[in-house]
């Protein structure tokens, strides 16, 4: 049914070159993995919440620099947001490669990503920007809110990772899952060829009102 998605990929492109050349030196994100049935999981859980919580701003520094070699400056004001908005339609989908509309795609990159099977080196290392443009996200939700905060939920099944959650509002919103899912639409945008429009700004702008 999905044959056409799976045809013989393209030559690279420049703009897929220039990826690869700007994850090059990328930090991995590397949290403790609850692998162990030996640790509780209310102790597994109170330290990937730290680590989270506590590697914040590296992940948004790291970010700030990938961003920097397509010659935008990630700032949290709404020209910033813009600026984000503008570059991902046109590089989102080209950090992995792999990915697939969500009714077709592989579940190796999504249990890999959702999963928190780290650390997102070689083939996965774009899976590394693809999460911090969520605390990217996130962090700006909370600097429109000051009644938002991060709760990182661990998942109840041994080594099946985390979500993310912002929550101060009437629904809780992830926003780490959102610009995976971002990635799946622009990928499925370009494959069928028609125009998309990345609403990273709005969705800020909005969430951070409700």
């Amino acid at each position: 049914m999905f044959a056409w998605l799976r045809r013989k990929p393209s030559p690279m492109t420049e703009d897929k070159r220039r990826v690869l050349a700007a994850l090059a030196d990328y930090p991995p994100y590397d949290p403790p993995r609850w692998i162990s049935k030996t640790k509780p999981m209310q102790e597994a859980a109170a330290e990937y919440t730290a680590y989270f919580l506590e590697n914040r701003n590296r992940r948004i520094e790291a970010l700030s620099g990938f961003l920097a070699k397509f010659d935008v400056e990630l700032s949290m004001d709404d020209e910033g947001l813009k600026a984000i908005s503008e570059w991902c339609p046109a590089y989102l989908d080209l950090l992995v490669d792999g990915l697939l509309p969500l009714s077709a795609e592989d579940d190796t990159i999504w249990c890999a990503y959702h999963w928190l099977q780290t650390p997102w080196i070689d083939s996965l290392i774009g899976l590394n920007p693809v999460f911090d443009l969520g605390v990217c996200m996130g962090e700006c939700l909370l600097s429109r809110n000051g009644r938002l905060n991060w709760l990182p939920v661990l998942n109840s099944e041994l080594d099946k990772g985390a979500s993310h959650p912002i929550f101060g509002r009437r629904q809780p919103f992830d926003p780490i899952k959102w610009t995976y899912t971002e990635c799946t639409n622009v990928r499925s945008a370009k494959i069928t060829s028609k125009p998309y429009i990345t609403r990273f700004d709005r969705i800020v702008q909005a969430q951070a009102m409700k």
